[in-house]
C-alpha cells in the first residue's frame, strides 16, 4: 500500500490542476493531496473544489474539503469567502464556514500581507 500511496503521491505532484476560467468572471478548480505520514502510518486523500466569482475587484469564492477515502460518511462543510485587494501585496477578507445544515461555525475577518 505505501508503494502505491507513494506513487499516486509523486503522480499528484508532478501534474498541475489549474482552474478554468468560464467567463464571465466565473472560475472552477479543485486542489489534490496525496499524503502519508512516516511517523503514524497514516495516509490521507483529499480532493478540494472550488468555485470562485470577480467582480469590481472582489473576490468571492466558495470550497471544500472531500475525504476521498470516506465518501460515504463525509459532511458538506464549505469555506465562503470574499477577498479584496487593498494595496500591491496588501488584501482583506472575510471568511464564513457553514457546516452540512448551513449554520455558520465559524466567521473570520482580517488582513493578509504578502512580499
Amino acid at each position: 500500500m505505501k508503494t502505491i500511496l507513494l506513487a499516486v503521491a509523486g503522480m499528484l505532484a508532478a501534474t498541475s490542476i489549474h482552474a478554468a476560467d468560464l467567463g464571465g468572471g466565473v472560475s472552477a478548480g479543485a486542489t489534490a493531496e496525496a499524503e502519508w505520514n512516516f511517523d503514524t502510518s497514516d495516509e490521507k486523500f483529499t480532493l478540494t473544489p472550488y468555485v470562485g466569482y470577480t467582480t469590481l475587484g472582489i473576490n468571492f469564492g466558495v470550497e471544500t474539503d472531500l475525504d476521498l477515502q470516506d465518501l460515504a460518511n463525509e459532511e458538506l462543510d464549505l469555506e465562503w469567502s470574499m477577498i479584496t485587494p487593498i494595496r500591491d501585496g496588501l488584501s482583506g477578507y472575510l471568511k464564513m464556514e457553514t457546516d452540512n445544515d448551513w449554520n455558520a461555525t465559524d466567521t473570520r475577518i482580517g488582513l493578509s500581507f504578502s512580499f
